[in-house]
C-alpha cells in the first residue's frame, strides 16, 4: 500500500490522466476550429500592431518616424532573443513539477487568456516615448513566449496527414478572418469618430483582446498534448549526457541543438518560402497607410476597407487544402508569386497615372494580392507540421517546440528591418518637398 501511495503521488507519471494529456477521437473540424481559436491571439496583438501602431505612433502620440520605428527595432530585437529560447524551454518544463501539472504547451495556453488584455495598454494616447517602448515590449515578448509552444499542437495532437492538413488549414482561414476584421472593425469605428481621435485605436483593441481571451480558453478545453513519463525523461536525459560527451547542457549545446535543425532539407527551403511571404505582408501593411494617405490623399477608412478584403483569404485556404493533394506544391508557389507581382504592378500604376475609377483598381490590385499572399502562406504551414516528424527519425526525439522556436527567431530577425520603410519614407517625402519647393522660390528669387 506504501508504495501506491507513493507512486500515485510521484509527483510525475500522477499526472498522466490529466484530460490535457488524454486524446478525444478523431480530429474534425469542430475540433480543428477549437485549436485555431487561438490565432486570434496574434491577431489581436500582433495583426493590429502592423496596421495600425506606427501610424497611431506618428499621428496620436507624438512621435516622430523615426522613434516609432526605434520602438519597433527594439520590441523586434528582443522579441527574436526570447524566440530563440522559448521552444527548447516549452520542450524541456516537463522536468519541473508545475510542467507536469499543467503540461508543458497548455501552461502557456493558460497563461496567453490574461496576457491579451495587455494589449489595451499600448493604445493610450499623448504618453511618453519610454511608456510606449515598454508596454510594446512586454506585448511583442509575450507574443513569442505563449504563441510558440501552440504551435506544436498538430505534432503532438496527431499523425495522420489529413488530420493535420485539416488542422493546417482551419488555422490559416481563421487568421485569415482575424486579418480581415483588423481592418474592417477599425474601417468601421473610424466612421464614427473625428480623424483627430485616438479613442477607435483603443477600442478596437478592448474589442479584439476580450474577444480572444474567451477563444483562448476554447483552444485550451479542446486540445491536447504528449505526456512524457518520468522512463521517457530518463531516456531523454540520457540520450542529451550522450550528445554532449556526459556533460550537462550548455549554451554550445544548446546553439548546437539549434543549427542541427536545418540538417533537414525540407526545413530550410519551406522556412525560406514562408519567411518571404511574411516579409512581404508586415512590409505590405506597415506602408500600405502611408500609401493610401499620403500617396493617393485618401482616408484611412480607405486603407481599411482595402486590407479588409483579405476576407478572401477564406475561401482560398479552403480550395488551397484541396489543391494541396492535386496539385505539387511548386506549382502553388508559381501561382502564388505571379499574382502578387500583378498587384505591385497595379500599385505603381496607380500611384502614377490616378486612371478614373480608382477604387475598382485598388480592389482588384488588393484582392490580387490577398489571393496571392495566403496561397504563400498555406502551402508552407501544410509542411511545417510534419517537419518534426522527419527529425524525429533522424534523431529520435519529439524537438517540436525547437522547430517552432527556431522558425519564429529567424521570423522576427527578418521583420526587424520593416519599420525602417516607414522612415525612409518620410525622409524621401520632405527631401521631395523641399526640392518642390526651391523650384516655385527659384524664378523669383533669380527675378
Amino acid at each position: 500500500m506504501d508504495n501506491q501511495k507513493q507512486v500515485a503521488h510521484d509527483g510525475w507519471d500522477e499526472y498522466a490522466n490529466k484530460r490535457i494529456y488524454k486524446s478525444r477521437g478523431k480530429i474534425g473540424i469542430w475540433r480543428s476550429l477549437g485549436f485555431g481559436a487561438f490565432s486570434f491571439f496574434s491577431i489581436s496583438m500582433q495583426g493590429l500592431v502592423g496596421a495600425w501602431l506606427m501610424f497611431f505612433y506618428t499621428t496620436f502620440a507624438g512621435l516622430t518616424a523615426g522613434q516609432g520605428a526605434t520602438i519597433f527595432l527594439i520590441g523586434r530585437v528582443a522579441d527574436a532573443i526570447v524566440s530563440l529560447v522559448m521552444g527548447n524551454i516549452s520542450d524541456n518544463i516537463y522536468k519541473y513539477k508545475l510542467g507536469r501539472k499543467f503540461g508543458r504547451r497548455h501552461i502557456f495556453i493558460l497563461a496567453a487568456a490574461p496576457s491579451v488584455l495587455v494589449a489595451i495598454t499600448m493604445w493610450v494616447a499623448g504618453m511618453s516615448f519610454w511608456y510606449y517602448l515598454v508596454t510594446y515590449l512586454i506585448v511583442t515578448v509575450l507574443m513569442s513566449t505563449l504563441q510558440i509552444p501552440w504551435e506544436t499542437f498538430p505534432n503532438e495532437m496527431t499523425k495522420d496527414f489529413n488530420e493535420r492538413t485539416k488542422m493546417s488549414t482551419t488555422r490559416m482561414v481563421l487568421a485569415g478572418l482575424g486579418g480581415m476584421l483588423t481592418q474592417f472593425v477599425p474601417a468601421q469605428l473610424f466612421k464614427y469618430f473625428p480623424k483627430t481621435s485616438p479613442e477607435p485605436y483603443i477600442l478596437m483593441q478592448v474589442i479584439f483582446s476580450v474577444a480572444t481571451f474567451f477563444l483562448i480558453l476554447v483552444t485550451y478545453h479542446t486540445t491536447w498534448e504528449h505526456f512524457v513519463t518520468k522512463a521517457e525523461a530518463k531516456k531523454l536525459e540520457a540520450e542529451a549526457l550522450e550528445e554532449n560527451n556526459g556533460e550537462k547542457p550548455n549554451l554550445k549545446s544548446e546553439l548546437k541543438n539549434y543549427f542541427s535543425t536545418f540538417k533537414i532539407k525540407t526545413f530550410r527551403l519551406h522556412m525560406g518560402i514562408y519567411l518571404s511571404s511574411y516579409f512581404a505582408t508586415i512590409l505590405f501593411s506597415t506602408v500600405f497607410v502611408y500609401y493610401i494617405v499620403y500617396v493617393l490623399k485618401m482616408s484611412t477608412s480607405t486603407s481599411g476597407f482595402l486590407q479588409s478584403l483579405s476576407i478572401v483569404s477564406i475561401p482560398v485556404t479552403i480550395i488551397a487544402g484541396f489543391a494541396v493533394t492535386k496539385f505539387t506544391y511548386r506549382s502553388l508557389y508559381l501561382f502564388g508569386y505571379s499574382l502578387i507581382l500583378i498587384s505591385a504592378a497595379n500599385w505603381a500604376f496607380v500611384a502614377f497615372t490616378r486612371p478614373a475609377h480608382m477604387m475598382v483598381w485598388l480592389i482588384v490590385g488588393m484582392s490580387f494580392y490577398e489571393v496571392g499572399l495566403y496561397i504563400l502562406y498555406f502551402a508552407p504551414w501544410n509542411v511545417f507540421p510534419f517537419i518534426p516528424d522527419l527529425d524525429t527519425l533522424v534523431t529520435g526525439k519529439n524537438r517540436a517546440g525547437l522547430f517552432a522556436s527556431v522558425m519564429t527567431f529567424i521570423n522576427q530577425i527578418i521583420r526587424d528591418w520593416h519599420p525602417l520603410l516607414p522612415v525612409t519614407y518620410w525622409t524621401l517625402r520632405t527631401s521631395v518637398n523641399q526640392l518642390v519647393v526651391l523650384s516655385h522660390n527659384l524664378p523669383a528669387q533669380l527675378t
